[in-house]
């Protein structure tokens, strides 16, 4: 991988501060969005994107600090996904939760570079690579 998709170092220090816990803290609650029609827990499939704002925001608001966003199953025997259809499922899911809630902590769960890369671009502080 030749680009650097490391945040800026305004955004590297939110987010390091969002990952490490000092002694005392609460700890640090990511929801997790899953924008599959199989993901391995039936509840946590998403098939809209105005399903998955909905969620997102009962998440924060709830104590979330971050919102993990994921486009293909991983779990074992599920159907591979092809890279044009986990973009069309997270991309979009991404922009509208930035919209609707502009200082929220998107990651992206993928593979992928082409969709980490257009993650990035469209709003996602972080890569959860699988």
């Amino acid at each position: 991988m030749s680009v650097n998709l490391a945040p800026d170092s305004n955004s590297r220090t939110s987010i390091t501060s969002a990952i490490h816990r000092k002694q005392g803290e609460n700890c640090i609650l990511m929801g997790i969005l899953n924008i599959t029609p199989d993901s391995f827990f039936s509840d946590s499939r998403i098939n809209h994107v105005e399903s998955a704002v909905e969620r997102a925001s009962y998440m924060l608001q709830n104590g979330a600090t971050w919102i993990d966003i994921g486009g293909e199953s991983t779990r074992p025997g599920a159907d591979n996904v092809s890279i044009k259809e986990e973009i069309s499922r997270v991309i979009p899911v991404i922009k509208k939760i930035r919209l609707a809630h502009p200082n929220c902590l998107i990651s992206v769960d993928t593979r992928r570079y082409e969709v980490a890369e257009l993650a990035i671009e469209n709003g996602a502080n972080m890569i959860n690579d699988i």
